[in-house]
């Protein structure tokens, strides 16, 4: 039987010669992986929003899609209205968030669309897997 060795809780470890600049870039890296993140949801969101416009059939395989882009769209702009990011960032969240909207063309209209779509067609999502036929 193989046992865990736990941390001496009394030896607690000293951060304080870790240089500030490791932090920083940490920062940087996490708010780069939010923003690319963000914008690669927006980017999908627009290009499912042009395959529900022309789709006949139902398909729980694109409502899969939008739900996951919807997920992560909004978990990006939760992370950049957070006390977190601006701790991060000196750059305005909002301003992220409308920025990249604008860049991708991504509109409410877009989003509402395909929140409408997926609310239609995504039951049984959980439970049924389509083959894959792309």
């Amino acid at each position: 039987m193989t046992h865990m060795v736990l941390p001496d809780m009394d030896n607690h470890m000293d951060y304080s010669d870790i240089p500030i600049e490791n932090y920083k870039n940490l920062a940087g890296a996490i708010v780069a992986s939010a923003g690319s993140d963000y914008r690669n949801a927006c980017e999908n969101l627009v290009g499912l929003y042009s395959m529900i416009k022309g789709a006949r059939n139902r398909s729980r395989k694109l409502a899969k899609k939008i739900s996951t882009n919807l997920a992560e769209l909004y978990y990006c702009q939760r992370f950049f209205r957070s006390g977190s990011y601006a701790i991060m960032c000196d750059i305005d969240g909002e301003y992220v968030i409308d920025a990249v909207i604008k860049d991708t063309g991504l509109t409410e209209d877009m989003i509402n669309t395909c929140r409408d779509y997926y609310l239609r067609n995504a039951d049984g999502l959980e439970i049924e897997e389509e083959a894959d036929d792309e």
